[in-house]
Formats: structure tokens, sequence, C-alpha cells
């Protein structure tokens, strides 16, 4: 009897332990999905063009935006202005760029390259990203740059 009780006492604590790995699986995924989260809330304000805003404003617009989540006509407005930017620049769509240069940028054009998407490759020394190849063209127009489009292969 006292090995029968002993062995159900080792099948509840397995049992425990595989119900905590469940839970931090779980949680860990949580964790995952809130930074997801906090990443497209992110990229968001940039393509608003709102991430230069301190905390408090950047607050103050989402208290904003949750009074007016009832509101059916703001956020079907809403949806049609991003609609609109999303069909205009969906990178997706776009080839893939590597862009390098022979001289320093100045500040302007690197501002630029960042907000069309470009991120730098400091081991490369190269810009990369997606978008229109004569969107750059125009960009780098006067100045010494290699443009190379990569297949999607």
């Amino acid at each position: 009897m006292k090995g029968v009780i002993e062995e159900q006492k080792r099948r509840v604590e397995r049992e425990k332990e595989k119900l905590r790995l469940k839970q931090a699986i779980v949680k860990e995924r949580e964790k995952k999905r809130r930074a997801r989260l906090a990443t497209t809330i992110g990229k968001l304000a940039t393509k608003a063009g709102i991430e230069e805003l301190d905390s408090s404003a950047l607050l103050g617009a989402f208290m904003e935006i949750g009074d007016q989540i009832k509101n059916k006509e703001a956020l079907e407005n809403w949806r049609n202005r991003s609609g609109k930017l999303q069909n205009s620049d969906n990178q997706e769509n776009q080839p893939a760029l590597i862009v390098s240069f022979s001289n320093p940028l100045s500040k302007e054009r690197k501002e630029k390259l960042r907000q069309l998407g470009f991120r730098w490759n400091g081991f490369r020394k190269e810009y990369y990203g997606r978008c229109n190849p004569n969107e750059i063209k125009s960009l780098c127009q006067g100045l010494d740059y290699s443009l190379e489009t990569l297949n999607n292969e």
C-alpha cells in the first residue's frame, strides 16, 4: 500500500512539473506576442511621423484614440487613411536593394534613406531595404553610388 501511494505521489509530481513547463511556455509566448505588438506600434508611430513626440504626448494621443474607438465613423476614416498609405508604399512588393556610397552621406540623405525603410549594415558599409529603385536614383542624384537589386528566388 505504501508503495502505491509513493508511486501516485511521484506521478502527481511529474504532472505538476509538466504543468509548470507548459505554463512557462505560455508565458514566453505571451512575452513574445507583447514584444511583437510593441514593435508593430513603434513602426506604425514611425510611419505616421509621430515617433519624435515625447511619451506624455504619445500617451495622450493614445488615450484620445481609446476614447474614439466606439465611434465607427472615426474607425472607418482611420482604416481608409491607412489603407491608402499601405497601398502606396507596400514594401513587400518592392525589390530588395543594396546601396553603397563612395563618400559619406549628409544627415538629410541618411534620414531620407531611413524614412524609405533602409537600414545601415556597418560591417558591409552599405544600406539595405526595399523600395522603388527610381526613388533611390532620385535621392542619390549627383552622388557616386552603386545600386544592386537582389532577386527573390
